[in-house]
């Protein structure tokens, strides 16, 4: 007897080994920019998903069911106003977010951002309820940095954070901007409340790492203590969360016909709320960071390009920072990216690279075309940074876009943006390396893999008039 169940044992032990080594195999094959390591976890979390055990206890994932899960956490349960699910579920209703498969690690991943969102604004909902004064704060009309993904919004935005008379939300205030003390609580009470949910966010983007999402690299640096993009302000309104972000891009509908208008307009005004709460904590710590306290918000996302007639109605007297670069390599660079995205979610099978790209062709098309008619209707004041001008002499770009706004341009803010040069440079250096190591080009997308080309992006509405007004033929 014994020796059959010895038997037996290893008969298991065997077939569990094989179905291992074949699964990794498998998952190598299918994803071999990841690590050995990150196909393992990813295999053996496969039973623990299927029979709902630990992670996947709540099987496939809801927003009613993370909504109940963050409520159970926080002990909160006031979410405001609930378009908010509606605008999530304008995404998880296409056929285009149900044919897609989440890896056992995405599931994961997506779940944590999910909740992330929830909790930051069922906390924040409380926050302002209690301490109501924060909606007073004055706000000085923001500086907007938008553009086409992949433009070169990113690096002048980066530029111009380090101008000590304005100021760009870090990573770390947009994910966790709702202190855990009391509106009324002293300057050292406040200075070690922000370490502490600084330090939160640093271990998130270390849990992160350690699970292999770390792959957007190449396409976008993140830090804790970085300006961040304001995705991580207004997802807790629209479907900005990275998962949902990837449908939402991919169907163009969704911005241009479902979420528009109104809702979008709520959003910003929600966010309109939380950098009053940032600037309040600033206030009340004294200047924890050693500037003025009235400095000027400047904020960057490319989808701003979709909503700048929402965003000046929430923000009157805004002033925009439109970058430009040809829409051949930026769209082929944004479907690479949007692919990038999609591999750290979900299965690489529901991925069509072509597809993406005739995606974002649209989606970028629509984006052009609504931001020229809103600048040129609601009279907006908008510089223009064309990129390669700004790769071969920012700081002279800089320079033209505070000459244009009128706005003070310091030696301080000059030499702080040569050291940042500087150091981005030798940063790039080392990731290019890298991804060379892997025998990829860096920084170089090919837009015959996405099915982009002049001729194709000259067919659509929004670039006709664009690649004309900008030259860009």
């Amino acid at each position: 007897m014994m020796l059959f169940l010895w038997s037996f044992l290893k008969f298991i032990f065997a077939n569990f080994m094989l179905w291992l080594v074949m699964g990794i195999t498998k998952e190598r094959m299918k994803y071999p920019e990841k690590s050995f390591l990150i196909c393992f976890i990813n295999v053996i979390l496969g039973p623990l998903r299927y029979f709902n055990l630990f992670f996947y206890k709540d099987g496939e994932p809801t927003m009613e069911k993370a909504m109940k899960r963050a409520m159970k956490s926080t002990n909160l349960t006031d979410f405001d106003d609930l378009t908010f699910v509606e605008n999530y579920k304008f995404v998880t209703d296409t056929p285009f977010f149900k044919k897609l498969t989440l890896t056992n690690l995405g599931y994961i991943v997506g779940d944590n951002e999910l909740q992330i969102t929830l909790k930051k604004r069922l906390k924040f909902i409380d926050y302002i309820k209690k301490n109501p004064q924060i909606c007073n704060v004055d706000i000085a009309p923001p500086i907007f940095v938008f553009g086409l993904g992949r433009s070169g919004t990113t690096f002048v935005h980066r530029l111009m954070s380090h101008d000590p008379n304005l100021r760009a939300p870090r990573l770390w205030e947009l994910l966790s901007p709702v202190p855990k003390i009391d509106g009324n609580s002293t300057h050292e009470e406040f200075m070690k409340d922000r370490q502490i949910r600084n330090q939160f966010v640093r271990d998130k983007i270390k849990e992160r790492n350690i699970l292999g999402v770390n792959a957007m690299e190449q396409f976008h640096e993140i830090g804790a203590d970085l300006p961040e993009e304001c995705m991580m302000g207004i997802s807790a309104d629209l479907p900005t969360c990275f998962q949902y972000l990837y449908t939402c891009l991919c169907q163009p509908q969704i911005f241009s016909e479902n979420i528009h208008g109104q809702r979008v307009v709520d959003a910003y005004a929600r966010y309109k709320k939380i950098l009053q709460l940032l600037k309040y904590q600033t206030k009340i710590n004294d200047n924890d960071d050693g500037e003025g306290r009235n400095r000027t918000w400047l904020l960057k996302f490319p989808v701003h390009i979709i909503f700048l007639k929402e965003i000046s109605q929430v923000f009157p007297n805004a002033k925009f920072v439109w970058a430009h670069r040809h829409p051949v390599p930026t769209v082929a660079s944004l479907s690479a990216m949007m692919c990038c995205l999609h591999d750290i979610y979900y299965d690489k099978e529901t991925c069509d690279p072509k597809e993406v790209g005739a995606n974002m062709s649209e989606l970028c098309s629509r984006g052009l075309k609504k931001a020229m008619k809103d600048i040129k209707e609601n009279n907006l004041q908008t510089s223009h940074v064309i990129f390669n001008k700004l790769v071969e002499d920012p700081i002279s770009v800089i320079k033209n876009i505070y000459k244009e706004f009128n706005m003070k341009y310091t030696q301080e803010f000059e030499d702080a943006m040569k050291e940042y040069l500087k150091k981005n440079n030798e940063e790039r250096a080392i990731l290019k390396k890298k991804v060379e190591a892997t025998g990829k080009i860096f920084d170089y997308q090919d837009p015959k893999d996405y099915g982009i080309s002049l001729e194709q992006l000259n067919r659509l509405d929004g670039f006709q008039e664009y690649l004309k007004k900008f030259h860009f033929e």
